[in-house]
C-alpha cells in the first residue's frame, strides 16, 4: 500500500530515520509524503481537535512521544498512545484501519509499533519516518497543544519538538526546541529502560514460535 524506503540523497534527517527503522525489519515504514498525500490529516472543520479516532477515518495516526513534546508541536489529527489503546480495547477502532505510529525520529515508534504486532495481534501497524522528516515536506503543518477540555482549540505552530540537538535538523521554516540536559537523560533512561523491557518480550517470543518443519 505504501511505497517501501528507499536510499535517496544523504540529508541527515534522512540518514537518521533509515537507520532507525533499520532496527525494526519487521514494521513496515510510511514517508511522511505518502502521509501527506493519501490521508486528509489537516484539522477538521467539524471537530477542531483533529480526533483521529472517528470512525471514517482510514488511518489512526498515533504519537508516541511525551506530553511535553506533544504540547510543543504534533502533526493534526493525532493522539496519544494511551487514548489510542484505551479506544483500540473499546472496540472503537476498526481491525481494518491503518494505524501509523510516530515519534520524532523513528526508535520509540518502532518500539510501540513492535509492542503492539505482538500485544494486540495488529498488522496493519506502521512506523512514521518521524515529525522531523514530516517537516521537510510540502504541505506540512504542525500544532501545539494538548487537549485536555470539548472547548480546547489548537493552534498551528513553527516549533517542532525533537528531543535532543542530534535531531534537530528539521525543515525550513520550523524552530526546533529540544528538552534541557537534565530531562533529556532522564527520558533517554526511560526509553532505554522501556526499550529493554519491549525487546525482551519481542525476542522471547519470535524464539518460542513454531518453526515451518523442513521437507
Amino acid at each position: 500500500m505504501f511505497r517501501c524506503n528507499k536510499k535517496r540523497d544523504g540529508e541527515k534527517w534522512r540518514r537518521q530515520y533509515e537507520f532507525y527503522h533499520g532496527l525494526f525489519p519487521e514494521i513496515p515504514t510510511v514517508l511522511s509524503e505518502d502521509l501527506i498525500s493519501k490521508y486528509d490529516i489537516g484539522l477538521s472543520s467539524e471537530d477542531p481537535n483533529g480526533n483521529a479516532c472517528r470512525k471514517l477515518s482510514p488511518v489512526v495516526l498515533v504519537d508516541v512521544r511525551t506530553m511535553e513534546e506533544r504540547n510543543v508541536s504534533k502533526i493534526p489529527t493525532s493522539i496519544c498512545l494511551v487514548e489510542f489503546e484505551k479506544s483500540l480495547e473499546a472496540g472503537d477502532v476498526s481491525p481494518q484501519v491503518d494505524v501509523i505510529i510516530y515519534c520524532t525520529i523513528g526508535y520509540r515508534s518502532g518500539l510501540e509499533a513492535r509492542r503492539l504486532r505482538n500485544k494486540y495481534l495488529l498488522r496493519n501497524v506502521y512506523s512514521l519516518d518521524g515529525i522531523v522528516a514530516y517537516t521537510h515536506q510540502k504541505g506540512s503543518k504542525l500544532v501545539s497543544g494538548e487537549s485536555t477540555s470539548p472547548s480546547f482549540v489548537v493552534n498551528e505552530t513553527i516549533c517542532c519538538h525533537t528531543f535532543a540537538s542530534m535531531w534537530s535538523n528539521v525543515g525550513v521554516g520550523y524552530t526546533p526546541v529540544t528538552f534541557n540536559l537534565i530531562r533529556y537523560l532522564l527520558e533517554s533512561l526511560k526509553v532505554a529502560a522501556r526499550s529493554f523491557s519491549i525487546n525482551l518480550r519481542h525476542y522471547c517470543i519470535t524464539c518460542l514460535r513454531p518453526r515451518p518443519r523442513r521437507g
